[in-house]
């Protein structure tokens, strides 16, 4: 069970990692 919520943490730490930048270069366009 630990492993599996450990295996959660560091999805949801690459998943926001992908989203935030991306968040950011749509609005950046969407200003632009």
């Amino acid at each position: 069970a630990y492993e599996k919520c450990f295996q959660n943490l560091h999805y949801v730490e690459r998943y926001e990692d992908h989203t935030i930048p991306h968040a950011i270069q749509t609005n950046y366009k969407k200003t632009k």
